[in-house]
């Protein structure tokens, strides 16, 4: 009995540990695309001046969806990830969510757990 819950401990420790690597690669590489997504925004003035003009349109096609011309001006929709970047471009970073988590009622919460038997 004790051999049989043992595996049973095991198995599921193994399980366990399998998520967690698979989450950690997950956030690597979420990192790792958030990187390059600000780093092409960042730079993606220079990159455009810089570049042929088959490079330009590769890089507009990239950014850009629903282009039309309103008259004389060209309009435009900037595809996700883009539209959010610009979007939030005057928010203080962190600073919302910050506050969210300063102002929550830590002592409820916490009773709220203790009463469900989480904590």
């Amino acid at each position: 009995m004790y051999d049989k819950k043992v595996r049973e401990y095991k198995g599921e420790q193994s399980e366990v540990l399998e998520q967690m690597e698979a989450h950690s690669n997950a956030d690597l590489n979420f990192y790792l695309t958030a990187d390059k997504v600000f780093n092409l925004a960042r730079r993606a003035e220079d990159i455009f001046k810089s570049s042929e003009p088959m490079e330009k349109r590769q890089l507009l096609n990239f950014l850009l969806q629903n282009l039309r011309l309103d008259g004389s001006k060209l309009a435009f929709e900037l595809k996700e990830p883009f539209n959010m970047i610009v979007a939030t471009r005057h928010q203080p970073i962190g600073l919302p969510v910050y506050r969210m988590f300063r102002t929550l009622d830590w002592r409820k919460i916490g009773q709220e757990l203790e009463f469900s038997g989480i904590k």
